[in-house]
């Protein structure tokens, strides 16, 4: 009785999953150990595996959260660091959208400097967004700062269809 229900209703859902499923975002650490109070460059990337072009827009800060194991929680900002982003008058990077090509991908890189007193495994994660959290490691000794480098493309924060 279920299996005519069934082979109607399977096209429609692979349609619908399909659709769903074509653009996924996922969170890169560009370093994964740094140092205590350091700058710490995080990538965000978009896929496309559509068959057609998506505008994406980008956010020129986001919010995030970072967890230290169940002592510390901390809200923190991400700035965009791309070098097409545009700034205000007070530097703060603005909003703009960019076209996703199909079967491609975006990215764009944001900053966050980590606040005092983290050290040890750290997890951040960035709730606006549908990609995993990520986690680095706080250490004593690590590099503080990340070689600036440059980036062919932008990651997307929100896709528009």
């Amino acid at each position: 009785m279920l299996r005519p229900l069934l082979r109607l209703l399977s096209p429609a859902l692979i349609f619908l999953s399909s659709t769903y499923l074509q653009a996924e975002e996922r969170l890169l650490v560009e370093r994964l150990a740094v140092a205590p109070v350091s700058e710490i460059y995080i990538q965000l990337l978009l896929t496309n595996e559509s068959a057609s072009s998506r505008t994406v827009r980008y956010s020129g800060k986001i919010t995030g959260t970072l967890h230290a194991g169940s002592d510390r929680t901390d809200s923190i900002q991400l700035s965009c660091v791309d070098p097409r982003s545009v700034t205000d008058t007070e530097g703060v990077p603005r909003d703009f959208e960019c076209s996703v090509p199909a079967g491609g991908f975006e990215r764009v890189r944001y900053k966050l400097t980590l606040p005092p007193g983290y050290l040890g495994p750290v997890v951040l994660d960035i709730p606006e967004h549908s990609a995993e959290p990520v986690m680095f490691s706080v250490q004593m000794g690590a590099p503080r700062h990340m070689p600036a480098k440059a980036l062919a493309h932008v990651v997307p924060a929100k896709v528009t269809a």
